[in-house]
């Protein structure tokens, strides 16, 4: 059976964090196939090489690369996917059931959506509740609302041309994709 959604997961010195990772996403896996990739992106502590190897040790999938930054990881790795939907989620990020169901069954159900997102849960350092509401244009031009972990079609990244990996400020790549 071929996966619906794959995960693609850049990592960069992240190994503190990429085992909770994983774990979510095998908790929160329903009745959908599911594709895990993650992108080594050139890390360079023990720690993370440690735990990826680890990973590939169980069977997961890890693409190897020189750092080339976010945009360039993650369109690396949704390069590679097989899945109809992709669900970019960075190594310290973590889903709940029952997102991947819900994005999916929303994506499957009516195709005038090509990406569906949620809120969000703050944990480590910061803690709460990011409610993100409604889609609006208006508000969202000055300001990036939506994270990152959102499920879109693969067809809308392939029709875009991927992620910009030009983009020097790290983490307005995935800004700049929603707005295009």
């Amino acid at each position: 059976m071929s996966a619906l959604l794959s995960i693609v997961i850049p990592c960069y010195n992240h190994g503190k964090y990429i085992q909770e990772t994983i774990e979510s996403i095998e908790n929160a896996k329903g009745k959908y196939e599911v594709e895990i990739i993650i992108v080594d992106d050139g890390s360079t502590d023990a720690l993370t090489i440690s735990k990826l190897s680890e990973l590939e040790k169980k069977g997961y999938f890890v693409l190897h690369q020189k750092n080339g930054g976010l945009g360039n990881a993650r369109n690396n790795g949704i390069k590679l996917a097989k899945g109809k939907y992709i669900l970019p989620l960075d190594s310290d990020n973590t889903v709940l059931k029952p997102y991947l169901d819900d994005a999916i069954e929303v994506l499957e159900k009516d195709h005038f959506y090509d990406i569906v997102y949620g809120n969000a849960i703050y944990f480590g350092e910061k803690k709460g509740n990011w409610i993100v509401g409604d889609y609006s244009l208006l508000r969202f031009i000055p300001n990036n609302y939506i994270d990152a972990c959102a499920v879109y079609r693969k067809s809308v990244w392939e029709k875009l041309g991927g992620y910009d990996e030009k983009i020097p400020k790290m983490g307005v790549e995935d800004w700049d994709f929603w707005l295009n």
